[in-house]
Parts: C-alpha cells; sequence; structure tokens
C-alpha cells in the first residue's frame, strides 16, 4: 500500500492526463493524486501512526490555517475560493490537499524511515522516466496533445506547461538520480532518469527553473562537494549557462522580468489594500483588473487574462493577507533552513531530497503554486522535516479520517472539472451552433462559479446567427455575470451576448444593456481596454457616434497592439456619421 499510495501521488502527478477532454492536464492529475494521499493516510490511520507537527510550529500553522480560512469564507466568490477556478484548482481545498501532504510525508518517514524513503526513490524514478521519455517524443514531433498555448518549440511534456514540466523535474530528479547507490538493476533506471531530467530542463526552457537549479547546485558544491568535484560541478554549471544562450530564452529576459515585475507592483497593490483577509482565494483576476494602472496595461498587454501575480509568496498574500502572507513565508524559511542542514549534515539521499525542495521552492518566486506538482513538493517536504527535531504529536486514528476526506474532496471536485472539461471539448467539436451550445449551457449549470463555462459561450454566441441561442446565452450568462461578479472573463462574454442579440434583433434595449453591463465593468476596472473597444461599439449602436469615438480612442490607448480600435475609429469620419466596416 505504501508504493502504490506514492506511485499515485508522485506519478500521477506528473505523467497522467487526459487525452479527450479540452484541457486535460491537471484535474486527471489531482483524481490521481487525491486517491494516492487517500490509500496513504488510510494506511497511516490504520496503524494509528499518523502524526502532525506539535509546539510553536503548530500554533504559527493553526494561526495561518485560521486566516486562511476566514479570507475564503469572507471572499466575494466562496464556491470559486474554496475549489478553485477549473484551469487552476488553486482554491483553499488545494491548500488542505497541501497539509494533508505534508502530514503524510513527516508521518511515513517518521513511521516506515528508510523504507518510506526508498520507496519514493523508485516511485521519483519511474515519474521522471515516463515524463521524461514524453519530452523526449515531443522534441521528435510526437505532442500528447494540440497547445492551448503556442509554446514556440518549448517542450511541456504531460505537464501541459513548459515551466511545470521543469520545476516537476527540478522537484523530483535529484532524489531520482540516488538509485545510482542501490545495488540492483534500479540503479540503471536512476541513470536514465538522471539524463531524462536533463535533457527535460534545458528542451523546456524555463529561465526560472534554470536559475534555481544554477543556486541549488552552488549551494551543494560549496556545502558538501571538496576537491576537484567543486571544480567538475562548476564546469557542469558554466556549461549549462552557455548552452542555455543558444536557446535564444535570454534574449527577451529584460522585458519579460518588466512585464513580471508590473504584476507583482499590482499584487503588492493588492495586498496593500487587503492586508488582514486579502481577496480570498482565486480573487486575483479581479483585484489585478481594479489596481493595474494605464502603463502597466499597456506595458504587459491584454494577450492574456492575468489571474495570478506570478509568484508563489505575493500569490499566497494576496489570496490570503499580508499578515498570511509573513507567517507562510517564516515557515518556508523555517523549510530552507532545514533544507541546508540536510545538505551540509545528511546522506545523499537526504541531500538530493534537500535540493529538489529548494530548487522548486526557488522557481516558485517567479511561478505559481499547481495542484498536483505542489502536493508532491510538500510531502516531500513532510519527508524532509521529519529527520529534524520538529516535534510530533500522534493523532487518534479517527484523526486519519480527516485526512481521507479532504483527499476524497480533492478527486470529487476533480472528477466534477473533469465533466466540465469534457462537456468542452464536445461543444468545440460540434458540428452545429445548438449542438455547441447545449454542452455549455449543461457546464455553466454544473459548476456556475466557473469562469471557462462562460467565456467559451460568450465565443459562440457572440457571433451565432440563431436569435434564439443567443437569447438563451444572454440569460445563463447574465446568470453567470452575477455569480462571478467583476470577473472579466464572464462580464465581456455576456456584453459580446447582448451585441450579437442587438444585431440579430434589431431592438435597442440590447445595446442599451451592453451598454450598462461594460459601463459597470469599467467603473471598477477603468484599464480595461476590450470593456471601452465594446462600449463604443454599444454607443455605436445607440447612435452616440461622439461617445463611440471617446471609448474607441481610450481603447486604442490601453491596446496599442490591437487593430480593431484604431480600424473603428478609422470608419467614422469627422461629422460623426458612420461607414462601413464598423462591427
Amino acid at each position: 500500500m505504501l508504493f502504490a499510495g506514492l506511485a499515485l501521488v508522485v506519478v500521477g502527478a506528473g505523467a497522467v492526463f487526459d487525452p479527450w477532454g479540452w484541457s486535460g492536464y491537471l484535474s486527471v492529475k489531482v483524481i490521481a493524486v487525491g486517491a494516492g494521499l487517500a490509500l496513504l493516510a488510510l494506511s497511516l490511520g490504520r496503524t494509528g501512526s499518523l502524526v502532525v507537527p506539535w509546539g510553536a510550529w503548530s500554533a504559527s500553522a493553526g494561526v495561518l490555517g485560521v486566516l486562511m480560512v476566514l479570507a475564503t469564507v469572507l471572499s466575494g466568490t466562496v464556491w470559486r475560493s474554496v475549489l478553485g477556478a477549473p484551469l487552476r484548482l488553486e482554491g483553499m481545498l488545494a491548500w488542505f490537499g497541501f497539509a494533508t501532504a505534508f502530514a503524510v510525508g513527516l508521518s511515513l518517514r517518521r513511521q516506515h524511515g528508510d523504507v518510506a524513503t526508498d520507496a519514493l526513490v523508485r516511485v521519483v524514478v519511474i515519474a521522471v522516466i515516463v515524463v521524461g521519455a514524453v519530452g523526449i517524443g515531443e522534441l521528435a514531433g510526437v505532442e500528447v496533445d494540440s497547445d492551448l498555448i503556442e509554446f514556440h518549440g518549448r517542450v511541456r511534456s504531460t505537464l501541459g506547461n513548459p515551466a511545470a514540466f521543469a520545476g516537476f523535474m527540478l522537484l523530483v530528479a535529484p532524489l531520482a538520480a540516488t538509485a545510482w547507490l542501490r545495488q540492483d538493476w534500479w540503479r540503471w533506471a536512476g541513470v536514465g532518469a538522471a539524463c531524462l531530467s536533463l535533457v527535460g530542463i534545458a528542451a523546456a526552457q524555463s529561465r526560472g527553473a534554470w536559475l534555481a537549479a544554477g543556486v541549488v547546485v552552488v549551494a551543494v558544491a560549496a556545502m558538501r562537494l571538496r576537491g576537484q568535484f567543486r571544480w567538475v560541478a562548476a564546469a557542469a554549471l558554466l556549461a549549462a549557462a552557455a548552452g542555455s544562450a543558444f536557446t535564444g530564452r535570454w534574449h527577451q529576459a529584460v522585458a519579460d522580468f518588466g512585464e513580471r515585475a508590473a504584476i507583482w507592483r499590482v499584487a503588492v497593490s493588492a495586498i496593500g489594500d487587503n492586508p488582514v483577509l486579502g481577496v480570498g482565494p482565486e480573487g486575483f483576476i479581479v483585484a489585478f483588473g481594479e489596481r493595474v494602472s494605464d502603463e502597466t496595461i499597456r506595458e504587459i498587454g491584454r494577450a492574456a487574462v492575468v489571474d495570478r501575480a506570478h509568484n508563489g509568496v505575493l500569490d499566497f498574500a494576496v489570496s490570503f493577507g499580508g499578515i498570511a502572507g509573513l507567517l507562510f513565508t517564516v515557515l518556508l524559511g523555517a523549510v530552507g533552513v532545514a533544507a541546508l542542514k540536510a545538505v551540509r549534515g545528511g546522506d545523499w539521499r537526504l541531500v538530493a531530497l534537500a535540493a529538489g525542495v529548494m530548487a522548486y521552492g526557488l522557481q516558485q518566486l517567479v511561478l505559481f503554486a499547481h495542484p498536483a506538482v505542489d502536493t508532491v513538493w510538500w510531502l516531500m517536504i513532510g519527508f524532509l522535516v521529519a529527520d529534524t527535531a520538529l516535534p510530533v504529536r500522534s493523532m487518534p486514528r479517527t484523526a486519519a479520517v480527516a485526512a481521507v476526506a479532504v483527499a476524497a474532496a480533492l478527486v470529487v471536485n476533480s472528477v466534477s472539472v473533469l465533466r466540465n472539461d469534457r462537456l468542452y471539448k464536445q461543444a468545440l467539436d460540434a458540428s452545429s451552433i445548438p449542438g455547441a451550445y447545449e454542452p455549455l449551457d449543461r457546464a455553466a449549470s454544473h459548476r456556475p462559479f466557473d469562469d471557462a463555462s462562460y467565456a467559451l459561450m460568450g465565443e459562440l454566441v457572440g457571433a451565432a446567427p440563431d436569435v434564439s441561442i443567443v437569447l438563451r446565452g444572454v440569460e445563463r450568462l447574465s446568470d453567470g455575470a452575477e455569480r462571478n461578479r467583476g470577473n472579466e472573463l464572464v462580464v465581456l462574454a455576456l456584453a459580446d451576448a447582448q451585441l450579437q442579440a442587438f444585431r440579430l434583433a434589431g431592438q435597442p434595449s440590447f445595446a442599451a444593456d451592453a451598454n450598462r453591463t461594460l459601463s459597470s465593468l469599467i467603473a471598477t476596472q477603468p484599464a480595461n481596454g476590450d470593456a471601452y473597444l465594446r462600449r463604443g461599439i454599444a454607443r455605436y449602436y445607440l447612435g452616440d457616434n461622439d461617445a463611440a469615438r471617446i471609448d474607441w480612442q481610450r481603447a486604442a490607448h490601453l491596446m496599442p497592439q490591437r487593430a480593431e480600435p484604431r480600424d473603428y475609429l478609422t470608419a467614422v469620419n469627422g461629422d460623426g456619421s458612420g461607414e462601413p466596416g464598423l462591427p
């Protein structure tokens, strides 16, 4: 049961994906991870060996947990904050899962010692080989699925994202490489895993992963290696740095960092405005829109919606407040100290475990939490701190019920997300407008707090020729906008449907509704260029060409990369009359 549970968590977090879904890289992973956690918690509960930290650290964690729960309950969209958005699943439930994984890892190492670590080594070897082999296939032109986002040749393997792929390899590859210390065939599997991980991290072309790996290599070399081995490590690091220069990934590093820093400034502003309880999990999409400046939005553009701060600590503080962010930083600092001590004085498996934990944690400074990979991270942190003097308290067997319940909730929620993801795929593959609308309507009804259903519905009904479908879409999207207040994905989708209803039905009330919908969004998000673009269209339909011109000028200012505002302005001449070419 130990090996099976660890395999479900680690291999499931990296290798499992759903080829029949629209975005099948996340929910199935969390299903596997949840099942593995449930199996491990059940095993620990049966033997009464589940332990949790005790003393001052447990008190700090308890205060942190209370702040997190309050921030979730008091957020504007409770269900979304609890369960997470469909393409992220970073709600409070995910954090309960991370806490469970930590307790499970701590308990396994304290209860089973080297047996548990040996099982973990074999599991990560399997995970690295599977995920790395898929990455090699992708390099050869064999992809597991078409891209939702174009990554310009960067390998993403079964993680769906190059940064997540590189992060997973950073986390588990050092421990997988220690299989070389075994005296059986697993040692050769460890060598293969080490080679695949190096190729995978290079092919993912994640600068954050490269920098994190470099820092950890320097730390391990300085504290653990001696003599010529230090020179070998330095030479390898310099060779890797030189090789990365030929990828072209550093050419835009300064500009990309500037964009990331601009997002961080908005995140810090959100923390300053909500220092105690934050905006709630998954609330940054609204907080960003409300606080971003004209200059920042012109700098980073609107090619993608900004829904995360792209820094693990900032994301946490935005979600749960500055006080919680400070406590979280202290806890992570304690983990870092434990990792450095392990590098200095532990055996090589403990050194590798610490190296992986540190590398992934460093990458999080320029990334964000991944609900499956972070579960593995917290499991490994539990293994790591188990060898410290951390005081623990044995929990009654009934306490394992809570851990199993959290794991079961992860599975149930992810099955629900998987159902909707299949419906999205069904809608996109449909051959008719009604055939595409029905799956989206069922998805929105099933999870009315998920913005993906409404965003896809807006794209569909915003161009649909069937007025009855458009009117149904307006009704469904109006309900979605009420449930997802301030979420620009849903509000803009509603406005698209209302504008299309005007085009088909010719009733000014629909254009007036779109004008009100967009005006309410602009009132709270004054730098939303898409809202100005659409409101200009609504006002043009209402015959107010001067107001439309002002909105399009504002949209052109906020979105200099977009041609539509300038095209619309060109099509309206100076006397206010319209010309062909307007929407």
